[in-house]
């Protein structure tokens, strides 16, 4: 972990300004059992430009991802899962890839992404029980899934591109859709999981006209444990709505500098720490050196 703390002395207190907070987790408490539609692309509910031809280029896209996979030898999530059968715990970024990212930016976060992936495999636990899929808001002024789920073991880190806007409430609305999909699939396996982790990584401000609908149903997710929600503030990026994404109090994480890879060694620690809990188990969290959150 950095900062020299080892992976599993989770306990210390979250920084921030000049005072440490401790944040306290429930990482794998009973969650609510209706399921969301699965959703190939998640759409604003009144902007007619999200329309059929967008939904064609997304799941083209999601085909592309599946055939790259393929070449890559990387089972299918159904072989994974029947493969293994250890306890998940589901991880999924949100990534801005929006033009504002362009540069030392979008260079930083994919160099974090590979020691992302580094970490993970390292890590005889991790390896096995976390799960990670990627959306990416940019491209073409969508949200899309870049990586869909894998475990960490088969997980390959993507290059990303910085282009577009900052679709913010579109990748919010297809990372849970994503997360009940995934859950679902865990349940019909018979696979027991924690709660998941949504870290919403942005540099900006959303651009989505109903950005804010979306917030509340990430927030509602967030209040109902279903899912730990971390919007994480590049330089830059508007603090204030990024927290809307998040339950009341929480607040956002903001890094200092283009310490990605940092942050994503953290993170690796962190969810692997959050694998090895039992259902119900509190967790502390103690942010990294380079992270403070704002309230």
């Amino acid at each position: 972990m950095v900062g020299g703390a080892p992976p599993a002395a989770l306990t210390a207190g979250v920084a921030f300004g000049r005072h440490t907070r401790t944040s306290s987790l429930v990482t794998g408490a009973p969650e609510k059992s209706d399921d969301f539609h699965r959703l190939l692309e998640a759409r604003p509910k009144s902007r007619p430009s999200y329309g059929l031809s967008n939904l064609r280029r997304t799941l083209v896209l999601g085909l592309r991802t599946s055939w790259r996979n393929g070449m890559n030898g990387i089972p299918g999530l159904e072989a994974q899962l029947e493969e293994n059968t250890s306890q998940r715990t589901p991880c999924i970024l949100v990534l801005d890839a929006s033009s504002s990212m362009d540069g030392k930016r979008i260079q930083s976060l994919n160099d974090g992404l590979m020691a992302f992936e580094e970490a993970l495999k390292a890590d005889p636990v991790a390896r096995n029980r976390v799960a990670v899929s990627i959306v990416c808001i940019g491209r073409d002024n969508l949200a899309q899934v870049m990586t869909p789920w894998t475990d960490a073991m088969h997980f390959q880190a993507p290059t990303i591109y910085a282009n577009g806007s900052t679709p913010l409430g579109a990748g919010a609305r297809l990372a849970l859709s994503e997360l009940e999909s995934y859950k679902a699939s865990l349940r019909n396996m018979g696979i027991p999981y924690t709660r998941p982790w949504v870290l919403i990584v942005s540099d900006g401000e959303p651009t989505d006209a109903d950005w804010e609908d979306a917030a509340e149903e990430m927030r509602t997710a967030a209040v109902d444990k279903k899912a730990i929600v971390f919007p994480l503030a590049v330089e830059g990026a508007s603090t204030e709505k990024l927290a809307a994404f998040n339950a009341p109090g929480k607040g956002v994480l903001r890094l200092h500098g283009l310490a990605f890879r940092e942050l994503f060694v953290w993170l690796s620690a962190s969810v692997s720490s959050a694998s090895q809990a039992a259902a119900g188990t509190k967790m502390q969290i103690e942010a990294p050196r380079m992270i403070t959150i704002e309230t």
